[in-house]
């Protein structure tokens, strides 16, 4: 899991892939944020949620880690606009994904108002009870927060979506409870590859076909960019589907991820093939030994549990010529 972890926050870290998955989130794919206009940000949320300074009673900060956050900047004609974006990487489904999302979100916004709240009373910028009670001037704004989720599996996200899905609610409660929504990127869930601009339009299809075959040998037939990926993007598909990249597919321009797939799917019909033939001869070894009647849990489990081609082949000639199940027994035993 941790070379997992690693590769997934190098990857999302690069500016144009960063901006690339906000940019398919927020504007469908229309190219509103610039790899440019990014600038990293403290991954840490750190934020003492209630009470102040003056308050007689301490409070516990509370503390997480992000995997990744940039501030955003969106100029246009109008005004400029300063966003943070945050990133979480998710190799697994995580069924509180709506809680931890809103965690991050909530902390930002407290250390954001904290911060503002310490600057205006250090510069003695408050006026009034109701400015002095929160440590804000009335017009004082803070920078919005975006989380995306980007899962790197293959597999259907069956995961709550939102607050609401995690909580027990009835018409009258519902409207009154606040909602929150994740900002979900989903491979097995996209269809239009070509909004996205960065190397995403490679990884994310490869991951939702990783495990359809008939579909990822399409894929890699139609699409002439696998043959030179860059290594970073290889080295993360690799990691996350555990398909091996053989030396011979690393070459200077890039690596071969069509060959890395191919011989994955080779030796994967090679194995299907032969663990087929094993069960088949587990299937005779049993048929021929029931002409002595019912067989033993024991010998059923014994068989079974054989993986050994040659020694299976073996088994059934003797099963062939055994007098009796213990015939049997003792003569493999």
């Amino acid at each position: 899991m941790g070379d997992i972890d690693t590769y997934t926050k190098e990857y999302v870290s690069q500016p144009e892939v960063y901006a690339d998955v906000f940019n398919y989130l927020l504007f469908q794919g229309e190219q509103i944020i610039l790899p440019s206009s990014l600038t990293e940000q403290d991954i840490t949320e750190i934020s003492i949620p209630y009470g102040t300074e003056n308050d007689k009673e301490l409070t516990i900060p509370v503390q997480k880690l992000r995997d990744i956050l940039k501030l955003c900047t969106i100029k246009s004609t109008d005004d400029t606009i300063y966003m943070l974006l945050g990133i979480e990487n998710q190799a697994n489904i995580h069924y509180a994904m709506p809680v931890r999302s809103m965690l991050y979100d909530a902390l930002n916004y407290a250390g954001q108002t904290s911060k503002l709240s310490a600057f205006n009373r250090k510069d003695k910028n408050l006026k009034g009870p109701a400015e002095f009670l929160s440590g804000l001037q009335k017009h004082d704004k803070i920078k919005p927060v975006v989380t995306a989720v980007v899962y790197w599996g293959s597999k259907k996200w069956d995961a709550p979506r939102q607050l609401h899905d995690m909580l027990t609610l009835n018409k009258y409660s519902r409207g009154f409870v606040p909602n929150y929504k994740l900002n979900l990127i989903v491979p097995n869930e996209i269809c239009d590859f070509d909004k996205f601009r960065s190397d995403l339009k490679y990884s994310l299809p490869f991951l939702k076909y990783a495990e359809d075959n008939k579909s990822m040998n399409e894929l890699m037939s139609k699409e002439p960019g696998y043959q030179s990926l860059n290594r970073l993007t290889s080295q993360l598909l690799s990691t996350v589907t555990g398909i091996t990249i053989p030396q011979n597919s690393i070459k200077e321009e890039g690596v071969d991820m069509c060959k890395a797939w191919q011989d994955h799917y080779n030796e994967g019909m090679s194995l299907g093939i032969a663990q087929g033939i094993i069960e088949d001869i587990r299937d005779s070894i049993n048929e021929i030994l029931g002409r002595f009647g019912d067989i033993s849990d024991e010998i059923i489990s014994l068989i079974s549990s054989q993986d050994n081609l040659d020694t299976l082949k073996k088994w059934r000639t003797t099963a062939i010529y055994a007098t009796s199940l213990e015939d049997f027994l003792r003569k493999i035993a």
